[in-house]
């Protein structure tokens, strides 16, 4: 399937080809006070439609400052044929855009639908996007913070449930929101993935007997590990080079991985490598609030490890309680020299911890 031939899209329940999807993108624009999230969809159909063979997105900023990318459209027709395939997608299928297109996620969505005629509706990219919608959905994508607000609801596994198949993406989903996940009656999936790979290259299964804590790689990708245990994606069907990513893994075979961390945020202290996702995973269920695992300069060791904790200060019978757990679950260099208290963490443009300027703090 080339990327010229997809000229049409099922949208909330109305089938728009060629120059009449032209023309009805052309005119939502020309509306008086459109809403942004809506400008970016119909921006990006007629980016689709125009003759050049790539499209111009965005980074997430998440390793580094938001960055200007180009995308093949073939590429995105492949990453969607290939999620299609994995998750048995069908035509008809109802779906449900509520992510920003002016990101990768957003974009593929518009694409996937297109690609395999699935019949999409669309939603404000807000925490509940499922507020004001009625029905059930074969499939929609979403990230952590929707599917949490969504959960924190009386009513938030039914409305789940009504979605069919759930990927989430663009940050990693903490423990206590995968156990409140692990009881949905669908099937949720946690996505690996990037902009430059056009989105996800693997999927966890996170509720059922399927989920066993490793990714698993969509057809088409093949992924190897280099002498620092960095990922490294072959897929010449999605991207035109190999991307060697900062991401460290642990394989389990040739197809299926878990994600340790990224090397950027390595804590080298006295000597000791350590990595600070991994700290982080033993400590989320002592700690509610947002939380890091960072350090300061030292003299002596280079780098120190502390906790950083996004809360006002905690009174000393709870840090003493944190304190023991700290020492019952960590490993003599694991643990943090102090636990520090800030009032708001830096972000990136994306809404994530930034631990580059976090460093030191």
């Amino acid at each position: 399937m080339r990327y010229y031939e997809i000229d049409s899209i099922h949208l909330k329940g109305k089938i728009l080809a060629g120059e009449d999807l032209t023309e009805y993108c052309r005119m939502q624009l020309d509306t008086p006070y459109l809403d942004s999230w809506k400008e970016s969809i119909f921006t990006f159909l007629l980016e689709w439609l125009d003759e050049i063979p790539f499209i111009t997105t965005w980074t997430s900023g998440s390793t580094g400052e938001p960055k200007s990318i180009s995308i093949h459209k073939q590429h995105m027709v492949n990453s969607a044929m290939m999620t299609g395939k994995y998750l048995g997608l069908e035509e008809g299928d109802a779906a449900l855009l509520c992510l920003p297109a002016e990101y990768i996620a957003g974009k593929m969505m518009l694409v996937r639908s297109m690609v395999l005629g699935l019949n999409l509706q669309i939603s404000e990219p807000k925490n509940d996007p499922l507020e004001e919608l009625e029905g059930t959905f074969d499939f929609a994508a979403m990230v952590p913070l929707q599917v949490h607000d969504i959960l924190q609801q009386a009513n938030g596994y039914e409305k789940l449930n009504r979605v069919r198949k759930l990927i989430i993406g663009g940050g990693p989903v903490p423990l206590r929101l995968r156990e409140k996940i692990a009881v949905l009656e669908n099937e949720a999936y946690s996505t690996y993935g990037m902009t430059e790979t056009v989105s996800h290259i693997a999927m966890e299964r996170l509720n059922g007997p399927q989920a066993d804590g490793y990714y698993h790689l969509l057809p088409g990708i093949e992924i190897e590990n280099d002498e620092k245990d960095r990922l490294i994606i072959h897929a010449p069907d999605i991207a035109d080079e190999v991307v060697k990513t900062n991401d460290i893994i642990a394989l389990k075979n040739e197809r299926t991985f878990k994600v340790l961390g990224r090397y950027d945020n390595i804590i080298n202290s006295g000597g000791i490598k350590i990595i600070p996702e991994l700290i982080e995973k033993k400590l989320e269920k002592y700690i509610s609030k947002r939380f890091i695992i960072s350090s300061v300069p030292d003299e002596k060791l280079g780098e120190k490890v502390i906790l950083v904790i996004e809360d006002k200060e905690w009174d000393e019978n709870d840090i003493a309680v944190l304190q023991n757990a700290i020492s019952s679950e960590l490993g003599k260099y694991e643990q943090p020299k102090w636990i520090e208290f800030i009032s708001q963490f830096k972000e990136t443009e994306s809404g994530k911890v930034d631990r580059r300027r976090m460093k030191g703090k």
